[in-house]
């Protein structure tokens, strides 16, 4: 019993083993529901970060502060999982059934990739704020990186 053979979680009894219960499917209809609900919850997140994104892009003064650029690109792997949840969800939905296993395999790349790259610019902007409270209880001016430094930092975590 498991994934391979179809097995709904309805139909199993109560003798059924854990793994059972976790590999089993919830019924069409359910997936549906759940299905449609991540497609609109991850449509709404997309277009509002999609919003937030284009606004700092859309000031010359706002997105030349290197802090605002890191805003940017921590914003962007979840403004893209948002987006492709969104997709990918709503095309399960529409066909009843996971779309493809091809879509399978880029849902868990986004997945990784969105996690990994907001855990790891996080990582990059706390060193920056340390080395800017450093330089503020040693009394020294704080210069921000430079934003082509932004970007390497950037581009290195994306990598």
């Amino acid at each position: 019993m498991g994934l391979s053979d179809g097995t709904l979680r309805v139909d199993l009894d109560e003798s059924a083993t854990r793994f059972e219960l976790l590999s089993a499917s919830a019924s069409p209809h359910m997936q549906f529901i759940v299905w449609v609900t991540w497609s609109a919850l991850a449509g709404v997140v997309g277009i509002l970060t999609l919003t937030f994104f284009l606004g700092i892009l859309s000031s010359a003064k706002v997105r030349g502060r290197s802090f605002n650029v890191y805003v940017l690109f921590i914003s962007f792997p979840d403004m893209f999982f948002s987006i492709c949840c969104s997709v990918t969800c709503g095309l399960n939905a529409a066909s009843g059934q996971y779309y493809s296993e091809r879509g399978c395999s880029f849902q868990t790349f986004y997945t990784i990739f969105a996690f990994t790259a907001n855990a790891w610019l996080n990582a990059v902007i706390v060193r920056q704020v340390h080395t800017m409270l450093r330089s503020s209880h040693q009394r020294r001016r704080y210069k921000p990186p430079p934003i082509k430094v932004v970007c390497g930092h950037a581009a290195i975590v994306y990598s």
